[in-house]
């Protein structure tokens, strides 16, 4: 949902700190919620969470602008918004995470100055130069003196969450654990690549609607002990060459058949047949359901909504 970042009230709570968008448009607002330590001075830490949500919300209407010009307001009002955020909210990890840059550098070119306007190009040129400045003079102070960060300074200097990251210590933890090695090796292997076919899937298809990132995660880590089990059944050793090749072609199937990998993530397939299937039979999704036979699709699309 676009918001406006501008358009926001803080409130406290219990010592919980709140955001609220407003929304826009006869749109619903959204209610954020962040965290901060005792002693944290809070101007500074909400002036780079306003900073942030409003790099992400102008550079969607600078592209909207630039690829649609006729529905979106110019380039040239965007970018005057772009320039009056204060530097003091701007940080090296929201302009590397945002990727701004890239959209204000595109229009320093020629063909800007003949689109929108010398004055565009040359405001274009002045931001990127005072936000080179900011990422300079932050990129050599990067180290910190003080090893106990508040949780305001790390929200504001680490990367997000990969949602292949999601749970993979506790699998991880799990997997160690596991006898020999090589069991636990291929967990997380097949965990893997169940849960990258499930980002594509979530992307692209229905079969995953509405499952959040911790809900594929467990799923992904139940999905893949037990097709590990299975893998192991039909190869009898873990430290065997085929036990391991048919891991590796499962995780590889899992990962380009996105369909395949929502399957098992629901246990719609279950771990047996994915084993018994042959490489050919895992490449695509008709393939999949040639091989579950014809009473496959009936009942468990109309579940899906297929």
């Amino acid at each position: 949902m676009s918001c406006d970042p501008m358009a926001s009230t803080l409130f406290i709570k219990r010592d919980k700190y709140f955001l609220v968008d407003h929304g826009q448009d006869g749109l619903r607002g959204e209610l954020r919620e962040f965290a901060l330590d005792a002693g944290v001075d809070l101007e500074p830490a909400l002036g780079r969470l306003v900073a942030a949500m409003s790099l992400i919300e102008l550079k969607s209407q600078l592209v909207q602008s630039r690829d649609s010009a006729s529905k979106y307001a110019p380039p040239l009002e965007v970018l005057k918004k772009l320039d009056g955020i204060p530097p003091s909210g701007i940080t090296l990890a929201t302009l590397a995470e945002s990727q701004i840059g890239k959209v204000v550098t595109s229009f320093k070119s020629e063909d800007t100055v003949t689109k929108w306007g010398q004055e565009t190009a040359d405001l274009a040129k002045s931001i990127v130069k005072k936000w080179k400045k900011v990422a300079k003079s932050q990129g050599a102070s990067a180290a910190p003196s003080d090893p106990k960060k508040s949780v305001a300074a790390v929200a504001s200097t680490s990367k997000p969450t990969s949602p292949l990251d999601v749970g993979k210590s506790e699998a991880q933890k799990y997997a160690d654990a596991l006898d020999p090695p090589t069991r636990g090796k291929v967990l997380m292997v097949l965990r893997q690549g169940m849960l990258e076919g499930c980002q594509f899937e979530k992307s692209k298809g229905k079969l995953l609607e509405g499952k959040t990132n911790e809900d594929c995660a467990s799923l992904a880590f139940s999905a893949a002990k037990s097709t590990e089990n299975a893998i192991r059944n039909k190869y009898g050793s873990s430290v065997s060459k085929d036990y391991q090749k048919k891991a590796m072609t499962l995780k590889f199937n899992l990962k380009k058949n996105t369909y395949l990998a929502g399957q098992m993530l629901l246990r719609l397939l279950e771990p047996e047949t994915l084993v018994d299937l042959s490489t050919e039979q895992l490449a695509t999704r008709e393939a999949v359901e040639a091989a579950e036979g014809e009473g496959f699709g009936v009942g468990r699309r109309a579940i899906l909504g297929r």
